[in-house]
């Protein structure tokens, strides 16, 4: 009798763990939270951000919250926000946690972003 409950919890806690990886997450937020914690480094969390915004597209960029700054000095991108945000045109950058600030008399045709992508990056590291 022992050994014919010991059976069946262990087929209840293996049917238990395949249905919970079969199911997963079921959107977006329970993807991050799942995710994270389990990540140990700043590059894990990257990943888990952008594995997570890979299986859910659609709800990745409603539920983003914009908490990363960068402005354009005329030479780099730094952290934060404008002190004068009316002199500068605003830019999100998309499916991302960052929002940028460019000068509004920088030149339209200018690859700011794409250029410093690697800096902006640096600068917001769940990017």
């Amino acid at each position: 009798m022992k050994k014919q409950s010991l059976i069946i919890l262990y087929l209840f806690l293996n049917l238990s763990c395949a249905v919970a990886g079969i199911l997963g997450p079921s959107n977006y937020d329970d993807c991050i939270l799942d995710g994270v914690k389990s990540a140990r480094t700043d590059l894990a969390v990257r990943a888990v951000y952008q594995s997570c915004r890979n299986k859910f597209p659609d709800s990745s960029n409603s539920n983003i919250i914009k908490n990363c700054s960068v402005v354009w000095t005329g030479r780099e991108f730094i952290k934060g926000t404008p002190e004068n945000p009316l002199n500068f045109q605003k830019f999100e950058i998309a499916n991302s946690i960052v929002v940028g600030y460019l000068p509004k008399d920088s030149p339209q045709n200018a690859n700011y972003v794409s250029d410093n992508i690697n800096v902006i990056k640096k600068l917001c590291p769940y990017f």
